[in-house]
């Protein structure tokens, strides 16, 4: 959140920048021009404020979501033109400015109906809407002591459960409403292609936003992993290409002298598991590839069983499962599906997609 300088502040940062007293006599003296400072130091309240919102609309360290402005007002009738009778200003009240900002009040307002009850009475109004347009300053006394009034003036529809109508209601407004400012946050997320979700909060989208922009680096790709495979202590190994744990084929590599290194047609994961990574890689993908190995895993594992017997050893034998005396475990056609694994490797697959840079090759391996 940006920090704004207002009217006072900006005072008192000239009064500091002045020689003592200066400021101090034109303020004593009526008329001697200290009014020419608070003018200036208003108009600098509203280039604050501008260059403020811009920030925030800008940099998503400093944005946050929408806020609706609240405020209070006040009712009060000039007659009591319904002869006594009870008059109730419900909750969801609509007032608002001349030129069309509305808010709706938040509490119920009751004038009795014992005895001319004019009020006045207070009761507090949010915005219909966010944005900034709905702070609107309240009521406000001049140096000359003149009172402006705010500018929340209109009744725009009263919610009166009884449907009385009192033609000589009034509202006023009391305070300034604040907070009302727009989501920029969603706007700032929709510029990266990161959509705000249905009631998530500021931080959850922060970091979300922040995590789909986490790309293309190593280091991006192993955050993502960490992400989804630690939480269900899955153990994972990331490979790059032209790092000894990915070096490729090499083909003049005598493997008596260095195994390691044996050539092409010299490969055997058996004898040397660390054959198996010894890639041939084609001229689009030797430079940039990289392979994420992941164990096995039968996570979410569930069977059919479609004509089990009582006599079989187990109860739910399948029906093209062999016979009733297979020993366990037996292999079987329509035996399930391990659900939960494979939503695990559909996450990891995507998050490799997402993340890895342009034309760098990809590979998921099970073992």
């Amino acid at each position: 959140m940006t920090s704004y300088r207002d009217q006072a502040t900006l005072l008192r940062i000239a009064e500091k920048a002045y020689p003592d007293g200066y400021l101090e006599g034109l303020r004593r003296q009526p008329g001697g021009g200290y009014e020419v400072w608070q003018a200036v130091a208003k108009v600098l309240e509203r280039v604050s404020l501008s260059v403020g919102r811009l920030e925030e609309a800008a940099f998503l360290w400093l944005a946050s979501g929408a806020g609706y402005a609240t405020g209070t007002v006040q009712f009060y009738r000039t007659v009591d033109s319904l002869g006594g009778a009870l008059l109730t200003v419900a909750q969801g009240t609509i007032v608002g400015t001349t030129d069309g900002r509305l808010f709706v009040t938040a509490a119920d307002v009751s004038f009795s109906g014992w005895a001319p009850d004019l009020g006045p009475y207070t009761v507090g109004i949010v915005s219909i809407e966010p944005g900034w347009e709905y702070n609107v300053p309240g009521s406000v006394t001049a140096a000359d002591g003149e009172v402006l009034p705010g500018e929340i003036t209109e009744i725009v529809k009263l919610n009166e459960p009884a449907g009385n109508i009192e033609p000589a209601l009034v509202v006023e407004q009391l305070t300034v409403t604040k907070g009302g400012k727009p989501d920029e946050l969603a706007r700032l997320g929709a510029d990266a292609g990161v959509p705000r979700r249905v009631r998530e909060t500021d931080l959850d989208y922060l970091v979300r936003i922040y995590a789909e922009r986490d790309t293309v680096s190593p280091g991006a790709i192993e955050r993502g992993l960490t992400e989804i495979l630690d939480p269900y202590r899955i153990a994972w190994k990331l490979r790059e290409v032209g790092t000894p744990d990915l070096r490729g084929f090499f083909y003049d590599v005598d493997p008596g002298a260095v195994p390691e290194l044996n050539f092409a047609y010299d490969v055997d994961p058996t004898l040397r598991p660390t054959d198996r990574w010894k890639c041939w890689l084609s001229l689009a993908e030797f430079r940039g590839f990289f392979v994420v190995e992941v164990p096995n895993s039968s996570t979410g594992e569930f069977g059919f069983a479609y004509d089990g017997s009582v006599l079989d050893t187990f109860s739910q034998q399948n029906a093209y499962d062999g016979t009733s005396v297979d020993a366990y475990p037996q292999v079987a056609a329509y035996d399930g599906y391990p659900a939960a694994a494979a939503m695990l490797r559909r996450n990891v697959w995507d998050s490799l997609n997402k993340k890895r840079a342009g034309g760098v090759g990809i590979d998921l391996v099970l073992g």
